[in-house]
């Protein structure tokens, strides 16, 4: 019987009858979907913007280069996201130059998670993972040639979290 169930897997697996496999049919099954239709209602074009300053209110109008669509629960969901085209390679190789990210607006994140944070003084913002311990925060990349940005006491304050990413579009 485990021979069975080992075929009948492996068949599905690749497609095919068990039959087939075994050489007992000339013709394989037709190929089954290897996806699903997404509920049309639920895809919203998101705004893309050039910079990570211009996407949280600095010059947004100006700096909309596009939009994708992406698949979100609720249209207030999707008035909260945007994506952003990364420059740098600071989080290579997760996250390339190029590549899109699409952020939730929030001022909150859970240690680890790769943020959008804009420091006072910058221009534009950093794609970073985020880790806070007390009254330290530490914004690090994944690329080990770039030192982490630490802050800590009343430098907290010069941080603003605007975003967590949830996803990432790469471009091929």
């Amino acid at each position: 019987d485990a021979p069975q169930t080992m075929i009948a897997a492996l068949a599905k697996a690749l497609g095919v009858t068990p039959s087939y496999l075994m050489g007992w049919e000339d013709e394989p099954a037709p190929p089954q979907p290897n996806g699903q239709a997404l509920d049309q209602s639920s895809i919203y074009m998101i705004p893309i913007y050039e910079t990570v300053s211009a996407g949280f209110g600095a010059y947004a109008d100006d700096h909309v280069t596009g939009y994708e669509p992406v698949y979100l629960s609720s249209e207030r969901e999707a008035l909260e996201t945007l994506a952003i085209t990364v420059r740098g390679d600071s989080m290579y190789p997760k996250i390339e130059e190029g590549d899109l990210v699409v952020v939730h607006r929030q001022d909150y994140f859970d240690n680890g998670d790769i943020v959008v944070a804009v420091v006072l003084g910058t221009e534009d913002g950093f794609v970073k993972r985020a880790f806070r311990s007390g009254d330290r925060l530490s914004l690090e990349s994944i690329n080990p040639s770039y030192p982490p940005m630490t802050f800590s006491g009343a430098r907290i304050e010069d941080v603003r979290i605007m975003g967590v990413v949830r996803k990432i579009i790469k471009n091929v």
